[in-house]
């Protein structure tokens, strides 16, 4: 009986994921929250790696690394998806300090999201791509110092 019920319980979580990956998936454009005043980002975060969202002219600014890309996923069940969309951001960026730091810089610049096949440049929203159980942000930028 217990085997039955694994494999019932395993269909309906397939059948759900294959909706969940079709196109029935909602995109949203969420308010960037100021990192520095963030209860959440400030305890994620590093503070000495600065971003910058939105294409910039870099000038006087050394580009170390182009295009590095932070892509965070996870499942929204029983979570509200703007609270997920959000904490997705947070830990994208922090990826993306990451590997600024491993490339020896201080600065990420041009970033923008990147969770539909458009970029979207802005420098007070990003993307947050919402399906029946995942949610994902892609940020893309560059390294600089």
């Amino acid at each position: 009986m217990k085997k039955y019920i694994s494999i019932l319980f395993y269909c309906i979580i397939c059948h759900v994921w294959a909706k969940d990956t079709s196109t029935q998936s909602d995109m949203r454009y969420l308010i960037i929250p100021n990192l520095q005043k963030n209860k959440e980002a400030k305890a994620i975060l590093y503070p000495y790696v600065s971003i910058k969202f939105g294409k910039n002219k870099s000038s006087g600014i050394k580009i170390l690394k182009k295009d590095i890309i932070a892509s965070k996923m996870t499942h929204i069940i029983f979570k509200d998806s703007k609270k997920v969309c959000e904490n997705l951001l947070f830990f994208a960026i922090k990826d993306m300090q990451e590997q600024a730091i491993k490339n020896g810089g201080t600065k990420i610049l041009n970033t923008i999201s990147h969770a539909a096949t458009e970029p979207h440049n802005s420098k007070q929203t990003f993307q947050c791509k919402v399906g029946k159980l995942f949610a994902i942000v892609v940020l893309q930028g560059d390294v600089g110092k």
